[in-house]
């Protein structure tokens, strides 16, 4: 019902609701869709502005949006680790002006969304490792960026591996 989201024709999204709204669940899903279509589209206008010189109050206000509706995105796994992370800096860049404040609060946002993970590892060696790895991972992103050696933490995960993860008894 309605106008469709942006980003899709008229006649699609009646196909859509036509198909979707006789089957069992089919209104959760159109209204799913409807909301990952206008994040997408949010996100778009937000990466637009972005893109353009000189701040605004519009770019500010999508950011705001972008933010909350992110973990959202994560659940309904529409957006995964690497694309949520690129979300969540650029946001920060337009809601957190510190950049010290900035860097700690994605740190922070970044051990937030490894703790599921670390709560799921059947293997004890898993959960072990992915709680220093986050560790690992946390110091290095509140480094300022200058003094980010990425190879140097590639050479610390892979001592962190061995030494988790080598056999019993060597």
């Amino acid at each position: 019902a309605g106008a469709p989201p942006p980003g899709i024709a008229p006649a699609h999204w009646q196909r859509l609701q036509a198909e979707l709204g006789s089957r069992a669940g089919g209104a959760t899903e159109l209204a799913r869709l409807r909301a990952y279509l206008e994040y997408a589209d949010t996100l778009k206008r937000f990466q637009a502005l972005k893109a353009q010189p000189g701040g605004s109050s519009e770019l500010a206000a999508l950011a705001t949006v972008l933010d909350a509706g992110l973990a959202e995105r994560q659940r309904q796994r529409e957006l995964h680790g690497a694309e949520a992370y690129q979300v969540k800096r650029a946001v920060l860049e337009v809601l957190e002006p510190d950049a010290t404040a900035r860097e700690q609060r994605l740190a922070a946002w970044q051990a937030a969304q490894a703790a599921p993970a670390v709560a799921r590892a059947t293997d004890a060696r898993d959960a072990e490792f992915l709680r220093q790895q986050q560790t690992l991972i946390a110091a290095w992103t509140a480094q300022p960026p200058s003094l980010r050696d990425r190879a140097q933490l590639e050479r610390d995960l892979q001592a962190l591996r061995q030494r988790i993860y080598r056999p019993v008894g060597s």
